[in-house]
């Protein structure tokens, strides 16, 4: 990994810069596998749920498609160009936390950012990034509720 600094200087764009130069496609740890394609662009690889008395954590994984891609994804890596994606704008993420009767009890969404802060459609092929929910559960009644994530 190289440090794209002077001596004596910082720069304040070290991380973008390693981000388009070095981008991340090694999977981080989670605790669940997944394998659920969203617009055949995008994966959501595994999450990690964290449950408190106040809330629930969700830490998601997404990778942008790559193998689905074959020769096109050395392509798209050394000319920076995204060709055979389908995202042709930025989305969201979101999580929803569903009641028994199917009620929306809780949710939340974001933008879907890279380490870098690139929006979706610019991920290159491969790419993987995270993103954490957490869910306000104070108040909810006790039951059993479904979780679910998506684009």
């Amino acid at each position: 990994m190289f440090a794209y600094e002077e001596p004596g200087s910082v720069n304040p764009h070290r991380r973008e810069i390693e981000q388009q130069l070095h981008p991340l496609h090694a999977l981080p740890p989670f605790a669940t596998p997944a394998s659920a394609m969203y617009a055949g662009s995008v994966a959501l690889r595994g999450y990690t749920l964290l449950q408190t008395p106040a809330s629930l954590q969700l830490d998601t994984t997404w990778q942008a498609a790559d193998a689905e891609l074959g020769a096109l994804a050395f392509v798209n890596r050394a000319l920076d160009t995204r060709w055979g994606l389908q995202l042709g704008a930025p989305y969201h993420l979101f999580v929803h936390l569903v009641a028994a009767d199917g009620q929306l009890a809780a949710g939340n969404d974001a933008l879907a950012l890279n380490p870098a802060g690139a929006a979706m459609d610019k991920w290159l092929p491969g790419e993987v990034a995270q993103q954490r929910f957490e869910l306000d559960v104070r108040g909810l009644p006790p039951g059993r509720y479904r979780l679910g994530t998506g684009v």
